[in-house]
């Protein structure tokens, strides 16, 4: 299950950034919606949670395992 959330946050690679928001979480992973377009599928990211709705900023790593680049479908 899937805990709804909005959260700002910035990924990177230590080569690109995206700015953006986490608008769900669960044990298996986020969902990043940013509008910046840089990351691939199986791209290492570290991923940092702004402080807010969680009470205090939190640092994840993860592995990118979709993308949608289609804007008819946001």
């Amino acid at each position: 299950p899937r805990a709804s959330l909005s959260e700002q946050a910035i990924a990177h690679n230590d080569q690109q950034v995206a700015r953006g928001r986490v608008s769900n979480i669960s044990l298996s992973g986020v969902f990043f919606e940013t509008d910046d377009k840089v990351f691939q599928i199986n791209d290492e990211v570290k991923l940092t949670l702004k402080q807010g709705g969680l009470g205090k900023p939190m640092n994840i790593r993860g592995v990118v395992v979709r993308l949608n680049r289609d804007d008819r479908f946001p």
